[in-house]
Formats: C-alpha cells, structure tokens, sequence
C-alpha cells in the first residue's frame, strides 16, 4: 500500500485537520509558525496520533532536539522519517539568523538519527541574510556529505523569523528577487544533483518552484540538442509524466522559445517507465535530411 502523507498543524496541544483520512499515512507535522516540531510538551499529541494506527509518522526537527532519548520516544511512537533543518553549514550565518545550533551539532544530530534508523531528510534555506551564492553552495556540498533521502530546499524572505524580520526593518537585510531566487535555485540543483542527491523538492512560493523546474528542463533540452553534430529541426523526448508540465513551461513557453531561439520542434511523449528528472531524446528531422530531400 502507498503511503500518503496527510499536513496536520500544531496549535498548542491540539491536532488540527482529518487525521481520520487514512488508517495507514504518514502524518507530517509542522509547526505553524517555524516549520519545526518541538517534541517537549507534545508526546499527548504523538501518543494521540499512534492511536490512530497509523504505519509511520514524519516530523521537521530543529537539531537541538535530535537527542538520545528524545529519539528513543519519537521511536516508540512509530516515528520513521525526521527532516532535520540545517539551514546553512556556515556558523557565522547561523548565529546571525538567530539559530540555537552549529554545524556540528547537525552533524552529531545526524549520526544519532542514522543509529536508529530513522530515514533522514533534509530542510535547508537559500538567501539568508548574508549568505552569498558560494554560501549556499557550499551548504549543499556539505548536506551532500550526509546522505539525505530527500533535500527540500525553500526561500528565505522577510518573515522566515523574528532575527530575519528585526534585520529586515533595520535595513541590513533584502530579500532576494524572484529572478534571483530562479537563478540560486538552478545554481542549487544543479550543485545537490552533481553531488549525489536525487530527490530534491522545492517549497511552493509564487510560481517560484514552476519557473525554476522549467528553466532547468529548458536548459537540459538545449544542452542535449547543441550536443549532436547536426543542426537539429525536430525532435522527441519520452519523459515522466511528472514532468511534461514543467518541459513546456507555462503556456508552452519552452516549446515556444526553442523554436523562436533555435528553429527546434520539440515533442513530448510520456513514459511512466522513466524516471522523474531523466529523459529520452529522439532526434527526428535535421536541416541536413531537409536539404537532401530537396536535392
């Protein structure tokens, strides 16, 4: 049986939302206010949910709670994955942001979740006050390091925490733009996909996940064509169905802008059989056959 995961919010010691929906899910619990679940004060709410009977809970951790025997009660109550936040392997911008953690106590934290074999994720933040592009980077080089199941990745802004927002009104921090979220994002991925993690996700925020998904596809596509020693007229690539959307952009932006920039028809064949993030290319016309058909 699938698992399904069901949000349910925390709001002091009460659950929030169906928790009836499916006897077997995993429930991902999340703080309203900063995305972590604090496990003092709130086993009534995790004894409440293994009541339910479900096959296996998920919970954010700030890493200040990953200890041995808070890991050996989120254990007994069928606690099977922990995202554990590490916005930033640079110390100096932790502490900047108000963090109660460094990076070695991740890396301790990490190890301990290892021992019990709770499958390990990671959250981690780009555009920190801050924090240049080589910062980030190199956050991920290091998350690497880890071996997460999954990296999501999210956006700092303004209200990400009382530090950021207290440095936001006093002038010392600007939010990255929306174009400049796209870029760091692809400049991300790319990094977390060259050092081994494979299953990235990037929160939800004004279209900013959809821009940058198509941009990467857009980018893979022309690479993979200029990579052919013919001039390329029409093409088809078999993907993921998961990922048709995001080969053709908003509107079908990519289809549109490959034959304004580089005169390519490109089609799209779906094949479940693919896996997300890989594809297939087929090339079925070059200007070549076109001037030989012609002769």
């Amino acid at each position: 049986m699938s698992k399904v995961i069901i949000p349910v919010k925390i709001k002091g010691n009460e659950v929030e939302g169906n928790i009836n929906q499916e006897k077997k899910a995993i429930l991902e619990l999340k703080d309203e206010k900063s995305l972590v679940f604090d496990i003092k004060g709130q086993e009534g709410i995790l004894k409440k949910l293994q009541d339910q009977k479900v096959d296996g809970i998920k919970l954010t951790l700030n890493p200040k709670d990953i200890t041995k025997e808070n890991l050996k009660k989120l254990k007994s109550y069928k606690v099977k994955e922990i995202i554990i936040l590490v916005e930033s392997s640079n110390d100096y911008i932790l502490r900047n942001i108000g963090s109660n953690y460094n990076f070695e106590k991740i890396k301790q934290a990490v190890k301990k979740i290892k021992h019990k074999f709770i499958k390990l994720n990671v959250l981690t933040v780009i555009g920190l006050p801050e924090a240049t592009l080589a910062d980030d980077l190199n956050t991920i080089k290091q998350i690497s390091k880890l071996k997460p199941k999954e990296l999501i990745i999210i956006a700092c802004d303004e209200h990400y925490n009382s530090s950021i927002n207290e440095l936001y009104n006093t002038n010392e921090y600007e939010p990255l733009s929306s174009v400049q979220i796209t870029e760091r994002l692809k400049e991300v991925i790319t990094t977390a996909e060259k050092f081994g993690i494979k299953n990235i996700k990037i929160e939800e925020r004004n279209n900013i996940k959809d821009n940058v998904l198509e941009s990467i596809w857009y980018d893979r596509i022309v690479e993979k064509i200029k990579s052919y020693n013919v001039k390329v007229k029409e093409v088809t690539i078999q993907a993921n169905p998961e990922d048709v959307k995001n080969i053709k952009g908003l509107e079908d932006a990519n289809l549109n802008k490959l034959k304004e920039t580089y005169d390519v028809v490109l089609n799209i064949e779906e094949n479940d059989k693919i896996k997300m993030g890989q594809f297939k290319m087929q090339i079925l016309e070059t200007y070549t056959d076109f001037l030989e058909d012609n002769k």
